[in-house]
């Protein structure tokens, strides 16, 4: 669980070396805090990047101590809805994806896919926050559940596959709507970016 996850995260922050820790807080003086009002004078401390380090590369089912590496500004970046597909019991869902340098412009060249490797940028990978709920429902963040999205075979398209969902969430519809959080994961660092929001419908 989460906070099985976070407890161990504290566990191994406590078990650095104090000159390893000195490092997280020299790292974490250049990072943003991506909770609100968003402050660009003010950044988080070492120990909450280690930690979220940590939670990051455990959403990407490799959980370890992380090492203390430089923060890169994450890329600006978007997720539309393409398709929902129901397959037996479970829910495919694909979305298009679109990455840019804080310039505006595409991290290598406009003719390269978003997420391919000729980018530089395929460590980066989109996890999404959904809660499905009837075309009017509101938002329920208790109800959101994380799912670590995956690459098609289109570089700039990545599908969620969402198991048994009608008993996930108690619905049976022909029509949904989906509220959205999502962010990218540094696969190198385990570093998150800030969350961004969407909300869509679609039908079955």
């Amino acid at each position: 669980t989460t906070a099985a996850i976070h407890r161990r995260a504290i566990k191994a922050w406590r078990e650095l070396e104090h000159d390893v820790q000195l490092e997280w807080s020299a790292i974490a003086k250049g990072v943003p805090s991506k909770q609100l009002p968003y402050d660009p004078s003010t950044h988080i401390s070492g120990y909450n990047l280690f930690v979220s380090a940590y939670h990051g590369f455990a959403q990407l089912g490799d959980e370890h101590t992380p090492d203390p590496k430089p923060f890169t500004p994450f890329p600006q970046f978007s997720i539309t809805l393409d398709d929902a597909t129901a397959i037996e019991e479970d829910l495919l869902i694909t979305f298009s994806t679109d990455i840019t340098s804080h310039s505006g412009r595409p991290p290598v060249a406009p003719d390269l896919p978003a997420l391919g490797p000729d980018r530089g940028i395929e460590h980066l990978h989109f996890v999404l926050k959904l809660q499905i709920t009837h075309p009017s429902g509101g938002i329920r963040p208790g109800l959101m559940r994380s799912f670590l999205s995956m690459q098609t075979e289109s570089p700039d398209r990545i599908q969620v596959l969402i198991p048994d969902y009608k008993n996930a969430w108690h619905l049976d519809l022909t029509e949904y709507q989906a509220h959205i959080r999502y962010f990218l994961i540094d696969s190198q660092t385990g570093y998150r970016s800030r969350e961004q929001q969407i909300s869509v419908r679609f039908e079955i």
